[in-house]
């Protein structure tokens, strides 16, 4: 994962990036504020409503890791969270949180806001009902960064899609293809109609080996810069290792100030 982000440009001496396990104040944090929150209200998280169905036997984690990811914002007192939409309302959540400590503590954390993407949220390619997801069980539901052009092709052909040839966007009665057509956009910049437009000509067939080529296209450069991040895993253990002895001067100091409010020290 640490080499992966690299590889996509995050920029560690402009950045504090560290991996999260490295900073115990993160699940100290998490606990102090699972005591601030209900049950209903973790219940009413869409990302625990849609997984939970899936699952016969659902562990705990599932349900307080949005309060986990509070952690990870309020501990640093992030004020700008960037996030896709699946993700605001935890962010919501951390708000709400915060503002009950401050309400009862005195103003301390700040209000988090989201940054959103303009891209739509991009569909499962075997399912476009769905969110695109790496935990779903169907492995050819979704791209990874890392995937080799070849993987890369074979998921996109296989995509689903419908009976009519023509490439045309329409999200409500042709999921499947408006979810190739949002892919695109996302990748090159271009509105889903201009792209419409640009491929009147061919068929849906024809469109994904389009897709395929501007997808692997850029996600080359990527998946060759994670592959040599990887070669040399002693660089990225060392930029992990500084990043988590930044982190954990910052967290240090608002765990000790949390507890302080609270009356734990």
């Amino acid at each position: 994962m640490a080499a992966c982000l690299m590889a996509c440009g995050i920029d560690h001496k402009k950045c504090i990036f560290f991996q999260q396990s490295d900073v115990q104040e993160h699940t100290e944090l998490s606990w102090i504020l699972g005591t601030f929150c209900s049950l209903g209200k973790l219940h009413l998280l869409p990302q625990w409503k849609e997984k939970s169905k899936e699952l016969t036997d659902v562990g705990s984690g599932l349900l307080t890791y949005p309060i986990l990811q509070s952690a990870d914002i309020l501990l640093y007192k992030g004020t700008h969270v960037p996030v896709g939409d699946d993700q605001v309302k935890h962010v919501e959540l951390t708000g709400y949180l915060g503002r009950i400590f401050n309400n009862r503590y005195g103003t301390y954390f700040p209000k988090p806001m989201c940054l959103v993407t303009e891209a739509k949220r991009i569909k499962s390619l075997r399912d476009p009902k769905v969110k695109m997801s790496k935990s779903d069980r169907n492995k050819k539901s979704c791209i990874k960064l890392t995937d080799s052009p070849d993987e890369i092709f074979e998921k996109i052909k296989k995509a689903q899609t419908d009976f009519i040839s023509t490439v045309t966007y329409d999200p409500e009665t042709r999921p499947g293809v408006s979810n190739l057509l949002d892919i695109h956009s996302a990748f090159t910049g271009k509105t889903p109609e201009e792209i419409c437009e640009e491929n009147c000509l061919v068929d849906t067939g024809a469109y994904k080996k389009i897709l395929a080529d501007v997808v692997i296209a850029k996600l080359r450069p990527i998946r060759e810069q994670y592959l040599r991040l990887k070669s040399d895993c002693r660089y990225v253990e060392d930029v992990l290792k500084t990043g988590a002895d930044k982190a954990r001067s910052i967290a240090e100091k608002t765990s000790k100030e949390v507890k302080e409010l609270i009356g734990l020290k």
